[in-house]
């Protein structure tokens, strides 16, 4: 499939220069290699996703029951009916894509594939955004198409859409905003303002973090369009209404778990919930010099942010090849934004560039920010590095081989780590394996259901989700008997997640392999059972 991408691009650039840019003459051929390269970036996504990666992430694994909940009782774990924000482990995630999730999970049933097939489908009708969002400059240039191409194959794109993190759908969503944004300024229809303003809406549920960005891209954008006369008043009162009553429930959480609000009031169709520990903190002004110091900023973001599940250090957020290509862009991108400027109109490259510094400003306020965390950034950075490739393809025809050679390199090499090494290497790890290993512990812990099961709590008060999923227990039977001790789950049923001090020889327990209790369960003559990573250890009936 990635040849395939190759040979299309290459196909294309044939068609070369007219007026000193790529351009297509033939329809068919623009066409097929655009048909061509869609192909591969579905291939990427859909290859292997039950199972790659490996196992569910715990935040993956909190949305995932949350998702089965709302799909069959209307509520999530805790029993808020229709939350407009989900308390999760208790402090707070975004609820667009459990919503999304339950969709899938009502056709498909709760299983991997449905948990992580919104992440999909959204991120394909966004590439498709992006694609027709720069193609409006020039419908018969090549850079849309390695635009496209680029942003399919980046290291970074590949693994935020195939799995199911509710912050990576600010991505799609801001690119798909963004892009009915341009088409009504440039059709002047009122339709198309009011949609503007749903999608904008709807961003919001994706990200906190997106509350800030939208509320400043909005503003610059619409007094600036406003003041060169280029958008009608009542057109952005047909964007803001929507835009309005859709971040209205969310103003209701920021008010209430910031204590400005009585916790007491309800709506019959959505609930305002009470968050257990409120992280309106994780943005402040503080962090701006601790995030630009020794460029830790620049670093974690393309080279390693420790997170294994957001980026390889060895291939870098966006390959390290695309580093030059990135800062040419950048500054083109600066030039072609003050040429917009003078000449008072809005186009594309205008828009993400305001978007790059907006979304740049916002990743410096974070707190020990990441991948995920700055994922609105890397809109801007893939399209400032594709401008960056096809200026150098433009004023030298024969570094085009040599681009390409480095980007298939770089991606097959990528792509036979990702789909091959990785799975392997993650199962040895606790970030995604629990969900697989788990179920195994659990099918050998539910015959001893009259017992105490004991499951070690690695992952700090997060662990029994996975029973959750395991047992698709109802969510009222699950807070009937759940008892919670310093916001963390303690136990529910006959599940406890603590190991006690004292031995309890009548008992089940499920330990990470490398808990320091197994020694001594096994010196006390108990039986035990490999389930990879869980140990599953009991003592026989005698």
């Amino acid at each position: 499939m990635f040849l395939i991408g190759i040979i299309a691009i290459i196909i294309s650039l044939l068609f070369y220069k007219k007026e000193n840019h790529f351009h297509f003459e033939n329809k068919k051929i623009y066409d097929l290699v655009l048909c061509s390269i869609f192909l591969l970036g579905c291939f990427l996504l859909l290859y292997k996703l039950g199972n790659v990666p490996y196992g569910l992430h715990v935040d993956e694994a909190g949305m995932a029951y949350d998702a089965f909940t709302l799909s069959k009782f209307h509520v999530d774990r805790w029993l808020n009916h229709f939350p407009v924000y989900l308390i999760n482990y208790g402090g707070g995630q975004s609820a667009l894509y459990a919503y999304l999730a339950a969709i899938s999970v009502k056709i498909l049933g709760l299983n991997t594939l449905a948990i992580r097939l919104p992440a999909v489908i959204i991120s394909l009708i966004s590439l498709y955004c992006f694609y027709q969002l720069v193609k409006q400059e020039d419908k018969k240039s090549i850079f849309p198409l390695l635009l496209l191409f680029l942003t399919i194959i980046c290291p970074f794109h590949i693994m935020k859409s195939r799995w199911g993190l509710d912050c990576y759908l600010l991505f799609p969503f801001l690119i798909i905003s963004l892009y009915t944004f341009l088409m009504a300024i440039k059709k002047e229809k009122k339709s198309l303002f009011v949609l503007t303003g749903v999608f904008f809406g709807i961003t919001l549920y994706t990200y906190a973090i997106s509350y800030v960005i939208v509320a400043l891209l909005v503003a610059c954008m619409t007094i600036y369009l406003l003041i060169i006369k280029k958008v009608k008043f009542t057109n952005i009162i047909c964007m803001g209404i929507p835009l309005f009553l859709l971040a209205f429930p969310l103003m209701l959480l920021l008010l209430k778990n910031s204590g400005i609000l009585s916790s007491n009031f309800h709506f019959p169709f959505f609930t305002i919930p009470k968050l257990w520990a409120y992280r309106g903190g994780e943005l402040s002004f503080h962090n701006i010099l601790n995030n630009l110091n020794h460029f830790n900023i620049f670093k974690k973001l393309v080279v390693n942010d420790h997170l294994y599940y957001n980026m390889f250090p060895q291939f870098g957020s966006l390959y390290y090849v695309s580093l030059p290509f990135l800062v040419v862009g950048f500054l083109l991108a600066i030039g072609k934004s003050f040429q917009t400027l003078k000449q008072k109109d809005m186009d594309a490259n205008l828009l993400l560039t305001v978007l790059f510094f907006i979304t740049f400003a916002c990743t410096l306020m974070v707190a020990d920010p990441n991948v995920n965390k700055a994922n609105a950034l890397f809109i801007s950075m893939i399209y400032f590095t594709a401008l960056g490739i096809y200026f150098c393809w433009r004023h030298s025809k024969s570094s085009m081989l040599l681009i390409l050679g480095c980007y298939a390199i770089s991606f097959v090499s990528f792509s036979h780590y990702y789909f091959v090494k990785y799975p392997k290497e993650v199962q040895n790890s606790y970030q995604f394996v629990a969900k697989n290993d788990m179920d195994k512990a659990l099918d050998v812990a539910s015959e001893f259901q009259d017992k105490t099961i004991y499951v070690n709590d690695y992952s700090s008060g997060q662990t029994y989700i996975y029973t959750l999923l395991y047992e698709k227990i109802n969510p009222y039977e699950f807070n009937q008997t759940v008892k919670i001790k310093d916001y963390l789950v303690k136990s529910y049923k006959n599940y406890v997640f603590e190991i006690p001090e004292i031995l309890d020889e009548d008992a089940v327990y499920i330990l990470y392999k490398e808990d320091s209790k197994m020694k001594e369960l096994q010196e006390s003559n108990f039986e035990m059972i490999d389930c990879h990573n869980f140990k599953v250890l009991y003592k026989k009936e005698s």
